[in-house]
């Protein structure tokens, strides 16, 4: 799709992650820099590569050459013209509505979505999602609620998020990733204390579920996208490039915060709670790399396993614990051969499989991306096994 301003780089950053009220498809060379997003980057990288040539000759290069011909403007107006022609739209409909036209729209959309649909977690964590990015990464803030009161609209947000969150723990009480995101509310915007948030995160050690239902809104979002007329792959292509993750912010957030409680925690020789927190930190990144998420997350979980077996390694040693040390320090080495390897390939070698592939391989690397995860597309590239 053409981009309606001037310069067509975008850099893509905590600060302004979330302002992008529409896709926005680059018409010109992406820059590599560390601000881009790693999620679009491989695919945009490749786009850029490939496009020397004028006339396109392979899948990827005909895709970009498709998304070429649409404006923004075009493709709002087909989403919404499809929920004006859909008499009372069912949840899923709102879902994906809300990804494609983000902003305040999403929020509204995601509302009427859990007000339909309550007992749907994935829905009210779509709302929180949708909160996080129009109230806690911009400056532009949303209020949400119908009454507008003499009141700080962050703290009102925060409230709304908050109920959300319980909600949703009650309507999946297995799902860790609910606790994780209250401990980062709490740490960042509440200023508990980290002893407390400790505890709160005690309940979620055994929990074997991180689920925040981001795949399954992109997953609508590129069904939705063929509903009203695009090819299939084309809005495939579409919203992997263009997916934002709002989440990640918190996520990268609460791990430092975990890291730096940590060193606290060590320097002031409390080691029980330093062990604690550092076991926290790498049960968080255990998530982030394993779930089907979007790859900037799985990379930040690498290097939250890294900081965490760190730092457990120097808990152990304190402890005079060596062969625990010692496991840590395998815990540490892989983790940090990981994300040395996924961002490099992200980067270089995915590039180049991604230009070659037939249209066959292509909907197959992106059909993997959206059920299973940017890291499993990833190695699907790696073992070039089809």
């Amino acid at each position: 799709m053409k981009s309606e301003k001037t310069s067509s780089t975008f850099i893509l950053t905590s600060d302004n992650i979330s302002e992008r009220t529409a896709m926005k498809l680059p018409k010109k060379a992406i820059s590599c820099s560390l601000g881009v997003s790693l999620v679009g980057g491989l695919l945009w990288t490749a786009a850029w590569w490939i496009r020397r040539e004028p006339t396109p000759t392979t899948a990827m290069e005909s895709v970009v050459s498709y998304w070429e011909k649409w404006s923004d403007d075009v493709v709002r107006e087909r989403v919404r013209s499809h929920l004006k022609q859909t008499n009372e739209p069912p949840s899923d409909l709102l879902q994906a509505a809300a990804e494609t036209l983000k902003g305040a729209y999403a929020v509204e959309l995601y509302q009427k979505a859990v007000k339909q649909d309550p007992q749907r977690a994935g829905l009210r964590l779509g709302l929180v999602r949708s909160l996080f990015a129009s109230s806690l990464q911009t400056t532009e803030v949303v209020l949400v609620a119908s009454a507008r009161k003499a009141r700080d609209p962050v703290e009102e947000n925060l409230e709304l998020i908050t109920r959300e969150l319980r909600a949703c723990q009650e309507l999946e009480p297995d799902n860790a990733c609910t606790d994780y995101l209250l401990a980062y509310l709490a740490l960042t915007y509440r200023e508990e204390p980290v002893k407390s948030v400790l505890s709160d995160l005690d309940t979620a050690q055994h929990k074997t579920r991180f689920q925040d239902y981001c795949m399954d809104a992109a997953q609508k979002q590129a069904e939705l996208l063929a509903e009203t007329g695009f090819p299939k792959m084309e809005a495939q292509f579409a919203v992997v490039q263009e997916a934002d993750y709002p989440l990640r912010r918190a996520w990268t957030e609460l791990g430092k915060r975990l890291e730096d409680a940590g060193r606290r925690f060590l320097l002031e020789k409390d080691i029980p709670y330093a062990e604690n927190t550092f076991q926290h930190l790498i049960l968080l990144g255990d998530h982030l790399t394993s779930t089907d998420i979007w790859l900037e997350e799985g990379l930040a979980g690498f290097r939250m396993k890294t900081a965490g077996a760190a730092g457990l390694r120097e808990v152990y040693n304190e402890l005079e614990e060596k062969d625990k040390a010692e496991a840590m320090l395998a815990v540490e080495k892989e983790a940090n051969s990981s994300y040395y390897e996924q961002r490099s390939f992200q980067w270089w070698r995915g590039r180049k499989r991604l230009e070659v592939l037939s249209a066959d391989e292509f909907a197959r690397y992106l059909n993997v991306f959206l059920t299973q995860g940017a890291m499993e597309a990833n190695n699907l590239l790696l073992s070039h096994s089809w």
